[in-house]
């Protein structure tokens, strides 16, 4: 079982990334899906993680793996990603409010305010 701050931290860097990538959340995804298949392996995984929670270790890429692996083909695939992060392939309730108040974030902190 992952913890909560852990998910928390991942999902934050995910929509931040993905107000930052000028392909949204398949640019960010594409980066990491190097060979163009469409999936993330444990490997693949695990850099896009890292990048994301410090401290990233073998069990926790794996219980995340398991855990974003709907369909059990031990790959993490572009839906199952975005399903997990409230992207494109999935609009959860509130995530256009979750955006506008992201991106205000991100202004605001570019600006230097807090």
């Amino acid at each position: 079982v992952l913890p909560k701050p852990f998910l928390r931290a991942l999902r934050r860097w995910a929509d931040e990334a993905q107000l930052r990538d000028r392909g949204g959340l398949r640019g960010v995804f594409a980066r990491y899906d190097k060979a163009g298949d469409g999936s993330l392996d444990a490997r693949k995984l695990r850099k896009l993680v890292a990048k994301a929670v410090d401290d990233v270790d073998d069990d926790a890429v794996d219980a995340l793996l398991a855990l974003l692996d709907t369909d059990g083909d031990g790959r993490v695939s572009y839906a199952e990603f975005a399903a997990f992060v409230g992207g494109p392939a999935r609009e959860p309730a509130g995530l256009d409010d979750l955006r506008t108040s992201l991106r205000r974030q991100l202004r605001k902190k570019r600006r230097g305010g807090r």
